[in-house]
């Protein structure tokens, strides 16, 4: 009979107790264990109390050895489940080694009873009590997609609570290592809080790392994604080892103190070879210029003579071949485009600019759908766009493309920077439009003698 209790301790059925029976749909038979009887032959009355209790704490047992089985070994369907697994089993080698111990013992004094047993196995009963609740909240959360490691983080702090942290932190710190060192995501299940497109998953955060730290791995790892084997290279000789040091490290009142100093070096080491490698291999200052004088018409005179050219190109009656309605066709805003497209590098020739350069980083391009309509729509609503008497032309139709971004510049040049770029273009074009339009008109009437002609003029110099 003492024999039976030890089995069931260890989870499995015996003549004292089986496994739960189909019957009971709430639970899987196979992590439950019940007691076939509480009359048991040789067993005082006054004893069955001790029997469920031990039954209660092979139940539990049964319950996390199963889990052990199921994920222990790699390819389960979850990394950090398997890590859990890895850390239980190892927390449960020493109820393990104290049943092989009463075991042995039973087999060197048979005079020892229940009341010994229980009072064996009795302070387990706790240990084994947290680690099932511990396995129902990471299983929850992994059933979520959030982090497992969360769960263990509100938990009590324990020996065994402890130890099944280490292993699952080893496997986030390793995971970390290979995006910060490599670029590289060793994410088969989708459980790293890096997705496999390179945007971060929030709620895959462990709680020890902060919002700011966690842009910062982001950047971090991106740049290395695209910074080649060079940059990895050094990053592995000055920062692997590091890593290894952090394994047997435990944290400081919740911060990962070691952790966030390694990130923040690996941070300000990537972010100066990327700064230095853009100055130095991929001309940032150059592109910045380049954009400046195109896209924020920082060459003056270069919007002034396309801005003349387009003028030739007009009907002759001083309006430009913009000055007319938006192209009603496919085929009219493409050969528009060409027409645009060849007087700006007519007049980037006649002001000494490279207009090969040019075209192969920018390009007008004119299209059937007037940007600024849609502005004005969203800013003012249908209604208000037609009470003002906006009559949009082929200008609002115009586009100024910069492609493709620079190999090297992708983290600059940014799409949201582009856009901001494309809205001030259309308004410093508009500005200058503006004051062309009025020296257009003032060199037809600066012959006139008349007072306020002049007045007029010398006003409009200081609103545009």
């Amino acid at each position: 009979m003492l024999h039976e209790l030890i089995f069931c301790l260890h989870g499995f059925p015996g003549d004292i107790c089986t496994h739960l029976s189909v019957d009971d749909p709430s639970q899987a038979p196979e992590y439950r264990l019940k007691l076939l009887s509480e009359r048991l032959p040789f067993i005082a009355p006054g004893e069955i109390g001790l029997i469920k209790q031990m039954h209660q704490i092979g139940e539990s047992y049964l319950r996390l050895q199963k889990f052990i089985c199921d994920f222990y070994v790699p390819g389960s369907g979850s990394l950090y489940l398997t890590a859990l697994a890895c850390g239980l089993d190892e927390v449960l080698e020493e109820y393990r080694a104290a049943i092989a111990s009463i075991e042995a013992e039973l087999l060197k004094a048979p005079y020892l009873g229940i009341t010994y047993i229980f009072s064996k196995v009795e302070p387990f009963r706790a240990v084994l009590n947290s680690l099932t609740h511990l396995l129902d909240l990471c299983v929850k959360n992994h059933q979520n997609h959030s982090c497992i490691i969360n769960s263990v983080l509100l938990m009590n702090k324990s020996p065994a609570v402890t130890s099944i942290f280490k292993h699952l932190l080893q496997l986030f710190r390793h995971q970390l290592s290979s995006w910060l060192l490599y670029g590289a995501i060793n994410d088969p299940y989708e459980e790293f809080c890096v997705s496999c497109e390179c945007e971060l998953v929030p709620n895959k955060f462990p709680n020890i790392i902060s919002p700011t730290l966690a842009n910062d791995i982001l950047y971090a790892g991106k740049a290395v994604r695209s910074g080649g084997t060079e940059l990895t290279d050094h990053l592995e000789e000055a920062f692997s080892q590091r890593f290894a040091e952090l394994e047997n490290t435990e944290l400081i009142e919740g911060v990962d103190e070691g952790l966030e100093r390694l990130i923040r070096d690996i941070w300000l080491y990537v972010s100066g070879e990327v700064w230095r490698r853009m100055f130095e291999e991929f001309g940032l200052v150059h592109h910045l210029n380049l954009v400046r004088d195109v896209m924020l018409l920082g060459r003056g005179e270069l919007y002034v003579a396309f801005l003349d050219n387009l003028l030739a190109e007009g009907d002759g009656t001083g309006r430009s071949i913009l000055d007319r309605p938006i192209p009603a066709t496919v085929a009219e805003a493409k050969n528009l485009s060409y027409v645009v497209g060849a007087a700006f590098l007519a007049a980037a020739r006649s002001v000494g600019m490279e207009d090969e350069e040019l075209v192969s980083c920018f390009r007008f391009v004119v299209s059937t759908n007037p940007h600024e309509v849609a502005l004005l729509s969203k800013d003012l609503g249908d209604d208000e766009v037609e009470a003002i008497g906006y009559h949009p032309t082929a200008w609002d139709c115009l586009r100024l493309e910069f492609a493709p971004i620079p190999a090297g510049l992708e983290t600059v040049f940014t799409e949201s920077a582009l856009t901001s770029y494309t809205r001030l273009f259309h308004l410093l074009l508009t500005v200058r439009r503006t004051e062309h339009a009025l020296n257009t008109a003032w060199r037809g009437a600066k012959r006139s003698i008349d007072r306020r002609i002049h007045l007029l003029h010398h006003q409009m110099n200081f609103i545009v």
